[in-house]
């Protein structure tokens, strides 16, 4: 054990012998080795200063600007100060290899220096580990552990740590774990939820992602950096593998860039990294990923709308020439002869007898329905253009001129 613990060692004991309601505050001048506790009660502060774990004798003590006395052989001063809470207690010492001065406030009846009250201030941390419902913590301030720190999981008091700031305890929580640690005025609370058997903290599913928004105009490049909607400041950009600036306190960065055909961004942000690639064209930056993230029908549609689809596709790609609406009908087979309905198998193609309509007996088929009976007018007798020969050309010139006035019962001529 070194002089400097030592001497805390055996301070510390003095203070505690000192009785009850004593509150001691500490300060150390490490390049000479000097040590000064002050010990406040109620207006008596009691002042022990020690060097290499010895104390200093003859040393002189001015409270605000006013003498209170030396220090006897055991470097301890007892003075009396009307500082009070909301005060300052500014003590000088000088003495043989000693000079130098400490600032206190009284607080609540207690001396603080300004290291204890950034002490006081700093934020209680915590390392949690878990294994089949057994959680390690171990709870520290400054990097040194918390003892006595409450420990709750979940609503329900689990214990306090130990000297080094440890505590272990199961839990039979299997979605959500809600750890919250108490010392002093310090809380900490902690979430987590517990996923393929290891804790995950809520922080962690909340991280989100950098965003970047850059317009392009004649080399010129105007980039703004986004989280959560805000801008990012100091965000460094590297473009083409050349870093370019950092962005300012609205997350934007004006930069020149020689590039002409493909633009490649990597912007970081703490441990976050956005890397964004462009192509450079008519004088704008498309992004690629927009590029390569084609659009198209969901992977549920039917077989019918991806071939519409791709029918669309190959026409806007200049793959196919003609009347689009034209080669969308002809996609969805109509037209086609071998289309659903169009097809020689469809029923009522291909001459089939049986087909609806096509049967001898469908209505209108019939010899025997109206208009196909051989007494029907004009059935059963030849009309224009249904001669079954030019043979009957002849015959029919002579019945015309055996019934003069008729032709071929449409009609008068």
């Amino acid at each position: 054990m070194n002089a400097t613990k030592l001497l805390t060692v055996l301070v510390a004991a003095l203070v505690v012998s000192a009785g009850a309601g004593a509150v001691t505050a500490q300060t150390e001048d490490t390049s000479a080795g000097t040590s000064i506790e002050a010990n406040y009660d109620e207006g008596t502060v009691t002042l022990t200063v020690t060097q290499n774990g010895t104390g200093v004798e003859n040393v002189s003590v001015a409270a605000n600007d006013e003498d209170v006395g030396t220090t006897d052989a055991n470097g301890t001063l007892t003075f009396e100060t009307n500082a009070s809470d909301g005060d300052e207690l500014e003590l000088e010492l000088e003495g043989e290899d000693v000079d130098l001065e400490t600032e206190y406030t009284v607080e609540d009846g207690e001396l603080v220096t300004d290291a204890d009250e950034e002490e006081d201030e700093s934020e209680l941390t915590a390392d949690v580990s878990y294994d089949n419902g057994t959680v390690e913590m171990t709870v520290t301030q400054n990097d040194t552990g918390v003892e006595n720190a409450s420990v709750e999981a979940n609503g329900e008091a689990v214990g306090t740590t130990d000297e080094n700031g440890s505590i272990t305890f199961d839990t039979n929580a299997t979605e959500e774990l809600e750890i919250t640690v108490e010392s002093g005025e310090q809380e900490l609370e902690l979430e987590y939820t517990i996923e393929d058997g290891e804790l995950v903290s809520d922080d962690d599913e909340e991280e989100s992602a950098l965003s970047a928004d850059a317009t392009y105009d004649n080399g010129t490049v105007d980039l703004t950096v986004t989280e959560n909607d805000s801008g990012v400041e100091n965000a460094t950009v590297v473009a083409n593998g050349e870093e370019v600036g950092t962005t300012d306190a609205n997350g934007t960065l004006t930069f020149e860039t020689n590039a002409t055909e493909e633009l490649t961004l990597e912007i970081s942000s703490g441990d976050d990294v956005l890397e964004l690639t462009y192509s450079i064209e008519d004088g704008e930056l498309v992004r690629q990923a927009d590029d390569d993230e084609e659009a198209g029908p969901d992977e549920n549609a039917s077989d019918r709308a991806k071939s519409v689809f791709a029918t669309i596709q190959n026409w806007l790609d200049g793959d196919r020439q003609g009347n689009l609406g034209q080669m969308i009908q002809e996609t969805l087979g109509n037209g086609n002869d071998d289309a659903p309905g169009n097809s020689g198998d469809a029923p009522g193609q291909n001459g089939d007898d049986e087909a609806t309509g096509n049967a001898d007996n469908a209505k209108g088929n019939s010899d025997d329905a109206k208009g196909n009976s051989d007494d029907a007018p004009n059935n059963g007798k030849d009309v224009g253009g249904d001669d079954d020969d030019e043979d009957d050309e002849d015959d029919e010139d002579d019945e015309e001129d055996d019934h003069p006035g008729k032709g071929n019962g449409n009609g008068k001529n």
